[in-house]
């Protein structure tokens, strides 16, 4: 099975989702080469919906959907081309040149070489963006763009920003192109899926509980839901809110909705006590769900089949009700005849 090392890079984010929508450029570089894998692999989303593929060995953009294709005319492609040719070239250069400061100065040796460019579109019009530079699945370095340069995120990668002012293949040359062609083809994809982009679908809401005999464990999926932004909490008597120490991570789902769970620990005595609250877009008030003890479900599947068996009993005597009526009225037929 082909592995994907543009995944990897899921390690590096934290809190990038600034905008109602987003478009995002992921990149990886293999500095020691794996047999069977591009050397440099880049993949385009938008809102979580990977729509271009693009890597060394094929030098060429792939759109995976034709309204994403449509986008631009087959001389804009053209263009696509050049440009992800040329920052496959950078990248891979800023790769090595890193490797080998960490080589050199900390005598540790680094085999991925990791960017994260993302730039969002707000719901009140205007635009943010985000850069994020990381090396074996770790942060090394973060753009500020309040003070146009780079802020390190380890230690080790104040070496590599007192570098990049020493060489012509500053990070920083190549951003503001990538910048403008990144916001460019996110508001012509927006135009494109307004419509799809401003549905809203509300969530379903389902708890649970994970026992044991110190703690317990209760769970709040919630899923189906778009856009993207929620709000998921657990309450304590409808009062408190409960801390959760999971991180809560929105996941994109193949039919472009979204899911998260959200936990806490609790005492188990107490788990009836707690509610999960859900906010969202799309409902007119929050969902408050509360775990239901084990025998309430009992109880309702046992009204349940008594309510059915009613019914049927009902039903069979109507039934036998009316047969008898009809051969009556047969005979009654019958005799009048004769």
């Amino acid at each position: 099975m082909e592995i994907q090392p543009i995944f990897l890079l899921s390690l590096l984010v934290y809190g990038v989702t600034c905008g109602n929508h987003s478009l995002t450029y992921y990149a990886t570089t293999l500095l020691n080469p794996i047999p069977g894998l591009p050397v440099f692999t880049a993949v385009v989303s938008f809102n979580d919906l990977r729509i271009v593929n693009y890597n060394s060995d094929t030098q060429h953009p792939q759109p995976l959907y034709k309204w994403w294709e449509s986008l631009q005319n087959p001389e804009e492609w053209k263009e696509e081309t050049k440009f992800g040719q040329h920052y496959e070239s950078i990248l891979k250069y800023l790769g090595k040149a890193i490797q080998t400061l960490f080589n050199e100065t900390y005598h540790e040796d680094v085999s991925i070489y990791q960017v994260k460019f993302t730039c969002s579109l707000h719901e009140d019009g205007s635009t943010g963006d985000y850069d994020v530079h990381g090396i074996d699945g770790n942060d090394l370095l973060v753009y500020d763009k309040e003070k146009s340069t780079y802020t390190p995120l380890m230690q080790k990668a104040q070496t590599i920003i007192k570098w990049f002012e020493h060489v012509k293949v500053h990070p920083r040359t190549y951003r503001q192109s990538i910048e403008q062609k990144c916001l460019f083809l996110l508001k012509k994809g927006f135009n494109n899926r307004k419509k799809e982009l401003e549905k809203k679908v509300p969530p379903q809401v389902k708890v649970s509980e994970s026992p044991s005999d110190k703690i317990t464990k209760l769970h709040c999926f919630v899923f189906g839901f778009y856009p993207q932004a929620v709000d998921v909490k657990w309450v304590k008597n409808n009062t408190f809110e409960v801390y959760s120490e999971d991180v809560k991570q929105v996941l994109p789902n193949p039919d472009e909705t979204y899911q998260l769970r959200v936990s806490v620990k609790v005492l188990p005595e107490d788990r009836y006590n707690y509610s999960c609250h859900v906010d969202h877009s799309s409902l007119n008030k929050t969902i408050i769900i509360q775990l239901e003890p084990k025998g309430s479900n009992t109880v309702s599947i046992l009204i349940g089949i008594l309510v059915a068996v009613v019914i049927l009993v009902i039903i069979a005597v109507v039934g036998i009700y009316r047969y008898r009526n009809a051969g009556q009225h047969h005979r009654v037929n019958i005799r009048e005849q004769e």
